[in-house]
């Protein structure tokens, strides 16, 4: 690879250049470094003033100690302390001039979740993969934005427990409507793999609600297991947060919160699974994350 030792700059933007770069090293080839990293003591002013946090903080000063006690809970479940989670929420509620504040909830919070079935759709799987072995993203120590790929090695023990959270406005179009979550746990037995499902079902039509299911023991040896969210013979829109999959004591599901649940990687990491992904392309259907509105289904 060759190295570069002069950056030949256009004689109009020489000015411009020389203000937001300048050499590392007092040597030929030297490199450059952005001029203006840290954010000087006179521009901070204008930063906070363009800041939404003064806002919030003043609805938030505004709440009464029962309304900070009901995001308190809410934050609980979502791993967050109650400030956070009324800023991350109230926050998106600003910048899109969604007016008031969110009613704190412990069945969601923030984005959700969304599957939306149309014509000519008729059956719908989203998956999520567990097998032994799998990489997640973690940032990388002393960086701001930078991420590398880390193996888990998630052993599947029971007993095991699988749900979420969700509404639901669905109509039946089939033979066979149905709406559920369930995990396909593969086990071995006498010699062969075989695969039990641990359901969870849904109602067509529900506002917020938990539906949870739990499997104590297999006939044989429990090895790894697939999530997978499953319509059929239905349209409308499922909506569902706080994905739940225990065992061993903790919650292993990927993107528990649903934040972005149609999220794929960099091309840096394209070998690198998507928490969420289709069983196969389905004409008819949208699935990703929203922030939900206010009013039902």
């Amino acid at each position: 690879m060759p190295k570069v030792a002069y950056v030949e700059v256009p004689p109009d933007l020489k000015d411009r250049y020389s203000q937001q770069f300048q050499p590392l090293y007092k040597t030929k080839n030297s490199s450059v470094r952005w001029n203006g990293g840290l954010v000087p003591p006179r521009k901070r002013v204008n930063i906070t003033t363009k800041s939404l946090l003064p806002q919030i903080a003043a609805l938030w000063n505004g709440l009464t100690s029962l309304e900070h006690a009901q995001w308190k809970f809410a934050g609980l479940e979502q791993g967050y302390n109650a400030y956070n989670t009324f800023v991350q929420d109230t926050a998106y509620r600003v910048k899109f001039g969604i007016e008031g504040t969110a009613t704190p909830s412990t069945l969601h919070s923030y984005k959700v979740g969304q599957i939306t079935m149309a014509d000519p759709a008729r059956h719908f799987r989203l998956l999520q993969l567990h097998p032994v072995e799998y990489f997640k993203m973690k940032k990388v120590k002393g960086t701001k934005s930078q991420y590398e790929p880390f193996a888990i090695d998630e052993i599947l023990t029971l007993p095991y427990s699988v749900g979420f959270n969700y509404r639901s406005n669905l109509t039946a179009v089939g033979d066979n409507p149905y709406c559920k979550l369930y995990a396909e746990i593969t086990y071995s037995y006498q010699g062969t793999d075989q695969i039990k499902k641990v359901e969870a079902s849904c109602s067509l039509v529900s506002d917020w609600v938990g539906t949870f299911a739990a499997l104590t023991e297999v006939v044989g040896h429990a090895r790894w297991y697939t999530l997978v969210i499953e319509l059929n013979d239905v349209t409308g829109t499922l909506q569902f947060d706080l994905v739940r999959s225990f065992h061993g004591g903790t919650n292993f599901a990927r993107d528990f919160r649903c934040t972005n649940i149609n999220a794929g990687f960099s091309n840096t990491n394209y070998q690198l699974p998507p928490s969420w992904e289709a069983d196969e392309a389905v004409d008819g259907v949208l699935y990703g994350s929203v922030y939900p509105s206010d009013e039902a289904l």
